[in-house]
């Protein structure tokens, strides 16, 4: 997607996705406990169609995750993150879910509203508004989709409450001081040209460890579950740089 998108704090996405869960509570049932019904909102609080297509070949385009039909008001997912023949997948297919739901919650409106949006959708049966790629990660409105995917899985709330369950408190996992107890040293940003950075490999396994904990009740990816508890400070490199752990 090479399309502007208005620029947006992470606070105002994750508050976009909080309200999206508070309506579907409101109307359906209170989210109280993971995993959040990624696909109960998108088509019976949403009322988005869902489909599963192999959409690289669809679209003719290498990469192609999802996609979003905005005037049908459609999400398809690429074939392959199809969690009933690839379970291992299941995290990554409700991911791109949540994202497809990201981007209708947050940018629908200003695909409609830009000049000659009724050009835009006169071919949406085939050619979809949106279309989301791996190689694209990086462009503001996919990085804002999957950072409101991951407020909408892995709401603040929950993932506290998951934390204090599996560690006994809300006290984060500094590695530094993790690495220090376990080597009796300090980790050292210095290291030789061209040898592995010790530090780092324990750092990487250690909060591997503790995403998995609580990817598996979540169901997101290990990855996924990763980047949130870093995001929320919960996994941290040195308690000077802690983030806060309440309010959003």
């Amino acid at each position: 997607m090479s399309l502007q998108v208005p620029f947006r704090t992470d606070e105002s996405i994750e508050r976009e996705a909080n309200a999206l869960l508070q309506s579907y509570g409101l109307r359906v049932a209170p989210v109280d406990a993971p995993p959040v019904p990624v696909d109960e909102i998108l088509e019976n609080h949403l009322h988005i169609t869902f489909e599963l297509d192999d959409l690289c070949a669809t679209l003719g385009k290498p990469d192609v995750l999802g996609a979003l039909y905005i005037a049908e008001k459609k999400v398809v997912v690429d074939v392959q993150l199809d969690p009933s023949t690839h379970p291992d997948v299941l995290g990554r297919y409700r991911f791109t879910v949540g994202h497809e739901i990201g981007h209708w919650q947050l940018h629908r409106d200003h695909f409609l509203d830009l000049a000659g949006a009724p050009n835009l959708f006169s071919q949406a049966s085939t050619v979809p508004p949106i279309i989301c790629r791996e190689s694209q990660r990086r462009e503001p409105p996919e990085w804002q989709a999957d950072r409101f995917s991951a407020a909408l899985l892995m709401p603040r709330a929950l993932v506290s409450q998951a934390w204090g369950e599996c560690y006994g408190s809300l006290a984060p996992r500094v590695s530094a001081d993790e690495y220090e107890m376990a080597t009796g040293m300090r980790p050292s940003v210095l290291k030789p040209t061209g040898t592995p950075n010790v530090f780092e490999e324990f750092e990487n396994n250690l909060f591997k460890r503790a995403a998995r904990a609580l990817a598996q009740a979540f169901e997101v990816s290990v990855e996924a579950m990763k980047i949130r508890l870093i995001t929320l400070g919960f996994l941290v490199r040195n308690r000077a740089l802690q983030l806060p752990l309440t309010g959003a």
